[in-house]
């Protein structure tokens, strides 16, 4: 199935929704009121909400720039961007 693929950040459709594992490298981190935002290249923004922190202790989000990152979840799009919300860091396999 399709979904269960792993495909590059910079191949994804703007149309694509639902179930995906995406990887690609981490070209910029940003903090919002409420969220951590991992940017990979093609322009999906991986969103960890600030109440869901606690679960990601030992690991620098910070430190994650330039590195390659393959991220498991749900793709939506809000704005035209495409976007993932990440909970647990089982859902993050840092290369």
């Amino acid at each position: 199935m399709p979904q269960y693929e792993t495909i590059a950040s910079v191949k994804l459709n703007r149309s694509e929704r639902g179930w995906r594992i995406v990887q690609g490298k981490i070209v910029r981190i940003g903090n919002s009121r409420k969220s951590t935002w991992l940017n990979m290249e093609g322009g999906l923004g991986i969103r960890i909400d600030h109440k869901d922190a606690s679960y990601f202790q030992g690991i620098n989000l910070q430190g994650l720039k330039g590195k390659l990152v393959t991220a498991r979840g749900w793709l939506y799009a809000h704005k035209g961007a495409l976007r993932m919300r990440v909970r647990h860091p089982a859902a993050l396999e840092l290369e």
